[in-house]
Parts: C-alpha cells; sequence; structure tokens
C-alpha cells in the first residue's frame, strides 16, 4: 500500500494547488497564491521521492487505515495544507510533517475501526524504532478503551475493586484516575 499512499497523498497535494490557482486567477493581485500553489506542487513531488518504508508514509497509511485509499484528512491539515507556504516559504520536509501532525490532531482518540487494530499489532517490529509510532497508538486506544469500559461497569454497578482486580491495579490507583470528581472516597467492596 505505501506505493499508493505515497500517490494518494500527492494527489492530495496536487488538488490544493489547483484550489490555489483558481485562487490566484481571482486574486491576480496577490501573489501568495501562486507560491502556495507551486510550494504544494513541490511537496507532491517530494512525497513521491520518499521510500515506501519512509516514516512518514507509514503514519499516512496507518491515518487512512481500511478506508480503501481515500486520503481524508481533518479540518486542521486541510487547513494546514491550504495555507502551505501562503505566509512564509517552508522546506517540504517541514510542511510534510506539519501535515501530518495535524492530521494525527484531527483524528482525535485512536478509533481501532479506524486504523485496523490487527494491522498496528502487525506494524510493531521491536527491532524497528520506527515502530514507536504504531505502539503510541495503540497506547492511546488502550487508555480511551480502558478508560469507556471503567466507567461502563461502573454504570453497571462494579465496585472499585473488582475493576481493579480485573485490570491488575490497586482500588485507589483505578479510584483516584476515573472516580467521579464529586466522590469522596472509594466504595469498601
Amino acid at each position: 500500500m505505501s506505493g499508493d499512499t505515497r500517490r494518494h497523498l500527492a494527489d492530495y497535494f496536487e488538488d490544493q494547488a489547483r484550489w490555489r490557482d483558481l485562487k490566484a486567477d481571482e486574486y491576480p493581485d496577490d501573489a501568495r497564491n501562486v507560491r502556495s500553489a507551486a510550494a504544494l506542487r513541490e511537496l507532491a513531488e517530494f512525497v513521491l521521492t520518499l521510500s515506501p518504508e519512509d516514516y512518514r508514509i507509514k503514519r499516512v497509511e496507518i491515518l487512512i487505515g481500511d478506508a480503501d485509499g481515500i486520503l481524508s484528512p481533518g479540518e486542521e491539515a486541510a487547513h494546514v495544507a491550504g495555507q502551505m507556504d501562503f505566509h512564509r516559504q517552508v522546506p517540504p520536509e517541514v510542511s510534510l510533517n506539519r501535515f501530518i501532525e495535524a492530521a494525527l490532531g484531527d483524528r482525535g482518540s485512536v478509533d481501532p475501526s479506524a486504523y485496523g487494530l490487527s494491522e498496528l499489532v502487525d506494524r510493531i517490529d521491536d527491532s524497528d524504532p520506527d515502530s514507536l509510532f504504531a505502539v503510541g497508538l495503540l497506547r492511546r486506544w488502550a487508555e480511551d478503551a480502558e478508560e469507556m469500559l471503567v466507567l461502563k461497569a461502573r454504570v453497571e454497578g462494579w465496585s472499585w475493586k473488582r475493576i481493579a482486580d480485573e485490570l491488575g491495579r490497586s482500588k485507589q490507583a483505578v479510584w483516584e484516575r476515573y472516580r467521579d470528581p464529586e466522590e469522596r472516597t472509594p466504595d469498601d467492596n
């Protein structure tokens, strides 16, 4: 999928460049649109030069997940792409990193159905530091899932002790992390 990922990403930046071209036609006295379109095309070319194993391409693959190769960045990432080199020139490497970080931020918490949990696990190679990205996504997903399940367990009447036993933690630690702010002490169960 890496070759396709690079192509999808380059196509996205080319689409943004075409949009900037339209803005340049609409506002011919504003050179920023022309500069931004050129920077977006340069970024698209840069993406195609990257190795399929480049960590940035791997991050974008995870962002695309199982979405049939469709790159659909969120609002902040689209804003970053749309403003690329609009105010000042930035090297393509920096622009790509900013775009990916914004796209990750747009995704918020990790949804295993969006990222493919088993695919993330398969990406972890304990001899490859680039695997840290997948580990980080898994950690955030596990934290989100744990919080949701602890709250559900409490609604269903589970005691703090039972929850703590299931998580392999102390009752006090679980209570401090997940308690209702109005709750003064953990129950004795």
